[in-house]
């Protein structure tokens, strides 16, 4: 199986070049036993791809730096969203956003009918395709997007 992995991460690095090769990018690649994470740094957000080898399945997440960093932890910290879905992001973005999304959900939802490895490099593919065209506005406004607190409505 690590053939295939590498060749994914391998066709993850290509389909994102275009993020690895935009200005002030710093780019770290993180492998665990399950998982790898490809991370494109920026100084106001971060993009990670997520590669979950056990369930088969990519994601991309947006991160809202602190500090010109990477954000620490996962979806929260100290009470604030530093991390969302690449799609709850491009939703915003009106109207090129809101196709992207459109695209992205319903590309996703065809993956499952495809084999391993096609239906990974299949989501990375769409996650890449949906990056693509909103990328500079991203790196322009992407951290505009994430509120300041979080609310839990307890009942």
């Amino acid at each position: 199986m690590s053939t295939a992995i590498d060749a994914i991460k391998e066709h993850a690095r290509g389909a994102l070049s275009f993020v690895e090769h935009a200005p002030g990018c710093r780019f770290v690649a993180e492998d665990v036993e399950t998982d790898s994470t490809l991370v494109y740094a920026f100084e106001t957000v971060t993009f990670e791809l997520h590669l979950d080898w056990r369930e088969r399945l990519a994601f991309l997440l947006v991160g809202r730096n602190i500090g010109g960093e990477r954000p620490p932890g996962s979806y929260l910290h100290e009470g604030r969203i530093v991390r969302v879905h690449l799609h709850q992001v491009l939703s915003k973005l009106a109207p090129e956003g809101r196709s992207a999304v459109l695209r992205l959900t319903n590309g996703l939802s065809a993956v499952p009918s495809k084999p391993w490895p096609e239906s990974l490099t299949r989501q990375i593919t769409l996650y890449a395709e949906a990056l693509h065209g909103s990328l500079d506005r991203l790196l322009a406004e992407g951290a505009l997007v994430f509120p300041d607190q979080v609310s839990i409505n307890r009942t």
